[in-house]
């Protein structure tokens, strides 16, 4: 039997989580145990960004001294004096608290898409971000800083350039920064993470001694364990890689394979090619991220293929030669 969680012990954990990113940097461990439970269930990224509001209102009134005394429920027991103060607060209070937080100050928000979705999302700074199909991100934008946490897939950030406050992604481990530049962050199933710049300057500190600075039409790869490792991108293939943000798929020299397994990205009706020869057949072209069945009928035309549809998917073939007939046996040619 699937047991549900109670909110209040999801909002405890929110609250856990946010009070050991106030004690310092998350390690590795760490990082992939909080994405993990953020993507574990829909309601642990509003819970996290609720904590986080509640801590930014607590913090802020404890700068403004003790005369100002935040929110609290009267009613909640009194916590040990060991525990963080304005954790006490928030275990005994955070249900008063979360509403007066979210209303008063910018509580941190965030945004997801569906299969085969795009959705393009402005910014309070001016900045945009696009985000791709089956993605996630949590923003968090206050007067001294302008985060955002890559939960899951890829995301295209246009940043407004404001010195004062650079601009960081957050993804796992890595952190991206930027102060006014375009590029795009992919964060893969398995942690590792894919960065495009097309305008500007980030800087992509993947635990490095020093941050790895990637410039226009350069790609960054970040992987556990290893250095960050950058290659250059001719300025036609960045704008292929980011096709993507308008909804389309650029190919240019890849095989039948690698577009399946892009179009499987953006649709639940799959290009199957059972026939290694096929599959390693050349495409270019432009095409409608959401529409496999007609890429699939183009690419057989050009490439005399045949098309099969099933319930399975679209079945790419080669054509099917005809049989040559024979005589019947014992029969007598005729001249």
């Amino acid at each position: 039997m699937t047991t549900t969680r109670p909110a209040n012990a999801i909002d405890e954990q929110a609250a856990a989580w946010v009070a050991r990113e106030d004690r310092g940097p998350l390690d590795a461990g760490e990082a992939a145990a909080l994405d993990a439970w953020l993507q574990a269930d829909g309601r642990h990224l509003g819970a996290y960004a609720r904590a986080r509001a509640v801590f930014v209102r607590l913090e802020r009134s404890q700068a403004l001294g003790p005369g100002f005394a935040p929110l609290r429920d009267a009613a909640a027991p009194r916590r040990s004096r060991r525990r963080l103060p304005w954790m006490a607060s928030l275990a005994a209070g955070l249900g008063a608290l979360v509403l007066a937080a979210v209303l008063l100050f910018e509580a941190p928000e965030h945004h997801a898409t569906g299969l085969g979705e795009v959705l393009r999302v402005p910014l309070p700074d001016g900045s945009s971000l696009v985000l791709n199909s089956n993605s996630m991100v949590a923003i968090d934008f206050d007067g001294d800083k302008r985060e955002v946490r890559l939960v899951r897939g890829e995301v295209l950030f246009e940043v407004a350039s404001d010195p004062r406050r650079p601009f960081s992604v957050i993804a796992g481990e890595t952190r991206v920064t930027a102060v006014g530049t375009a590029f795009s962050v992919q964060r893969g199933r398995s942690g590792d993470l894919e960065v495009i710049v097309r305008e500007g300057i980030v800087d992509v500190d993947g635990g490095d001694p020093q941050p790895v600075r990637v410039t226009a039409n350069f790609k960054a790869s970040a992987r556990s364990g290893l250095n960050v490792q950058i290659e250059p991108l001719q300025l036609e293939e960045t704008g292929r890689r980011l096709a993507w943000s308008d909804g389309m798929l650029a190919f240019e020299g890849d095989t039948l394979a690698q577009a399946a397994a892009q179009f499987a990205r953006y649709s639940h009706v799959r290009i199957l090619i059972d026939d290694p020869e096929v599959a390693q057949k050349r495409v270019a072209g432009l095409y409608s991220a959401t529409d496999p069945d007609g890429f699939a009928t183009a690419v057989a035309a050009s490439l005399g293929l045949r098309v099969e549809r099933s319930e399975r998917g679209i079945h790419l073939h080669k054509p099917q030669i005809p049989v040559p007939v024979t005589p019947e046996a014992g029969a007598v040619e005729r001249h």
